[in-house]
């Protein structure tokens, strides 16, 4: 397992299935051509880590990345060889070979995980955010983390280093 202390914009959820089964990392799906605007104001308001599109080699995705490019988020763009990304006829991320992926990301991979969790499952829970979409759509929109179902709320909240305490001094017990 590779790892990436980052955020990897993706076109579908084919495509985290893939590249998660090999590379741990933050993923963020754009759901194809669609740019859900919560999706742009969360990368927006990513200062400290790097974001890199890694989108299909195709019209759609080359499209996609000129979208971003009027957004102001700063990014790097890879883009895989398409003679290495053919399944079924199919030339996409989720088509790519392994080996394909990993030379595109290479530079930005490192071998240890650097994942450390600054909120646990019990704390979590304790804020009441694991049964309450008011709480997490709260919560979500104040700390510009996206539309958020509770797991990708609680993934978000550690990648981004958001504790228990800073939730508590914020929010209280809303």
């Amino acid at each position: 397992m590779k790892y990436f202390d980052g955020i990897i914009v993706v076109e579908g959820t084919g495509d985290t299935s893939y590249l998660s089964s090999f590379i741990s990392a933050e993923y963020v799906v754009l759901n194809g051509y669609d740019m859900p605007s919560d999706i742009i104001d969360y990368l927006s308001h990513i200062k400290d880590r790097k974001i890199i599109v890694l989108t299909d080699p195709d019209e759609a995705g080359i499209s996609i990345e000129k979208r971003l490019q009027k957004t102001g988020i700063k990014y790097d763009y890879r883009k895989v060889d398409i003679s290495k990304c053919d399944k079924h006829g199919k030339h996409g991320v989720a088509e790519c070979k392994k080996d394909e992926i990993l030379r595109v990301l290479d530079s930005d991979l490192i071998n240890e995980n650097p994942f450390k969790n600054s909120i646990s499952q019990a704390e979590f829970n304790f804020l009441g955010l694991m049964n309450s979409q008011d709480k997490r759509n709260e919560i979500s929109n104040v700390l510009h983390l996206g539309i958020c179902n509770s797991k990708t709320l609680f993934k978000r909240m550690n990648y981004n280093g958001i504790t228990f305490k800073i939730i508590k001094e914020k929010y209280g017990n809303k």
